[in-house]
């Protein structure tokens, strides 16, 4: 048997400290063998926003319906604005245009125009062809009067038309058909033709208005 060596305090002391420090780090070593902890799991994608919900379309509500125009009334002035001045207020004497538009309004003739542009009776009440179209018979309205409340008559119709035919392009232009231009009563002309014409109504419309037998328009 050895016979041992005596222990200083010191040597306890050193000892024990020893003791504490191989403590922490096995500890330590514990801890790391564990493994580091581990990482958090990723954070999921965030839903997607919910879809507002569309509103409603409001239709538009409609406009009311125009109030009814106020009954028409007789007189006042109409202003009507046109493209220069009239060369003259006689549509026979005249081939303008504007004056034919303008005076359609002021003066009448046998015919007017439809809005097919047919030819239809206006101071003439009837009208019929025959003897193979060579021959039109025109009876007038009753109870026409111009202006001065004179009637309208078959003289007035013929020195009307006779005049047409002198001063007018187109008043020539039938005349050249015309054999004869008569009055059958007081309200009644008739033309005989030298041969059918499909163009006398056209010829009779606006532009060839009626005036006084006894003097100018």
């Amino acid at each position: 048997m050895h016979k041992g060596h005596s222990l200083t305090r010191r040597d306890l002391l050193r000892r024990g400290a020893i003791l504490v420090g191989n403590t922490t780090v096995f500890s330590g070593l514990l801890a790391s063998c564990r493994g580091a902890t581990p990482e958090a799991s990723p954070t999921a994608a965030p839903a997607p926003a919910a879809l507002a919900t569309p509103t409603p379309m409001t239709m538009a509500t409609p406009a009311a319906s125009p109030t009814p125009a106020a009954a028409a009334k007789r007189g006042g002035t109409l202003r009507v604005a046109i493209i220069g001045e009239l060369p003259a207020l006689d549509p026979q004497f005249t081939t303008a245009t504007i004056a034919a538009n303008i005076t359609w309004h002021m003066f009448e003739a046998l015919f007017y125009r439809d809005k097919q542009f047919s030819p239809k009776p206006l101071l003439a009440e009837s009208y019929e062809f025959t003897e193979n179209n060579k021959v039109l018979t025109i009876k007038l309205r009753s109870n026409v009067k111009f202006h001065d409340g004179r009637p309208l008559t078959a003289d007035d119709a013929i020195a009307s038309l006779l005049r047409y035919s002198k001063l007018s392009g187109r008043g020539r232009n039938l005349f050249t058909r015309v054999a004869n231009l008569d009055k059958v009563d007081s309200h009644t002309i008739r033309f005989e033709s030298k041969e059918p014409t499909g163009i006398a109504l056209n010829l009779l419309s606006p532009g060839r208005f009626l005036h006084h037998a006894e003097g100018s328009c």
